[in-house]
């Protein structure tokens, strides 16, 4: 089961969390860190078994030592914030940290407006979505052929 919390306010969280489920917590950005914290612990707290937490600006105000703290302690896998923002090397350096890469699609979305082109294509997922997914079923594919070997 994978729970994704959009946003961090009014779910009722026992309904959604089990002690097989995967969440993901979905935000704008991560400031201070206080919420995305928060909403960790209490997820933990209801059996939750792996937390990932990912918004498009990672801040990190008040730096990185609480988020080691909740790491060390387990209270989350790993957060992803885009490059939309500046990021310190010392970020980048955190195990539990991925850096999703957003080079791609502004350039994209400005050679589009260059050209007076739709950005409906770049706007609507499917298409990678199944390609990803067909990557992945291959992948998985591969992996288990060389187990059965």
């Amino acid at each position: 089961m994978v729970a994704v919390i959009d946003g961090l306010q009014g779910w009722n969280w026992s309904a959604l969390v089990s002690e097989l489920a995967v969440v993901i917590i979905l935000d704008d950005m991560i400031s201070s860190g206080d919420s995305i914290l928060d909403v960790a612990r209490q997820l933990k707290m209801r059996k939750a078994k792996r937390i990932y937490a990912a918004a498009t600006f990672g801040l990190f105000t008040n730096g990185m030592e609480k988020f080691d703290k909740a790491y060390e302690a387990g209270l989350f896998d790993f957060i992803l914030t885009t490059n939309l923002v500046y990021q310190t090397p010392d970020l980048l350096s955190r195990p539990y940290y991925i850096d999703v890469d957003m080079s791609k699609y502004i350039a994209l979305i400005i050679d589009n407006l260059n050209h007076d082109a739709s950005l409906s294509d770049l706007l609507t997922p499917t298409k990678r979505i199944n390609k990803l997914l067909e990557r992945y079923k291959e992948q998985q594919a591969a992996k288990n052929s060389e187990n059965n070997a």
